[in-house]
């Protein structure tokens, strides 16, 4: 998804850090996306003409801009413009235009229970049958450790009978 940045602009933070902010025209693919995301969207900026801004990746807060939308619920037919917010990124007043991308998830699909593992005799020798790793791991010891206590017990227990 390649968005049109309209305009650049700026809002006071904390200790009136100015906070960069863009209005653009969203689709209806990106509002769908930032409803389900809690209006929150990790973003790609191009085309900028600044180093600090294009090719990076900052997360951004949507919100219908009210700039000429006075009434939320306008069911006009002007064009609504958006904006997003960018809490992380540095203020430029420098920059003008640009387009940004929406960063989607990569879909892998999970790995399958049902599915061959390849390779499992040379990642995990100790799980093969038939075949025992040289050192003994740390449950075992214990394991071993418990026993050989409890028996020691049992025999000073009997041996102070006679």
């Amino acid at each position: 998804m390649n968005i049109e940045i309209a305009n650049w602009d700026f809002v006071l933070g904390r200790c009136n850090d100015p906070i960069p902010m863009i209005t653009f025209v969203p689709t209806m693919d990106i509002l769908e996306l930032a409803r389900r995301n809690n209006d929150r969207l990790w973003v790609t900026f191009a085309d900028t003409g600044l180093e600090e801004y294009d090719g990076n990746s900052f997360n951004g807060i949507i919100d219908k801009s009210m700039a000429n939308n006075p009434c939320k619920s306008d069911l006009s037919s002007q064009t609504t413009y958006y904006t997003m917010t960018f809490p992380e990124a540095p203020y430029l007043k420098e920059a003008k235009g640009g387009r940004f991308f929406i960063n989607l998830p990569l879909k892998i699909p999970p790995p399958s229970v049902l599915d061959p593992v390849e390779n499992f005799e040379e990642t995990s020798p100790d799980l093969v049958p038939g075949r025992h790793s040289d050192s003994m791991d740390s449950i075992s010891l214990l394991l071993m450790g418990g026993i050989i206590a409890i028996a020691l017990g049992i025999a000073i227990m009997h041996s102070g009978d006679n």
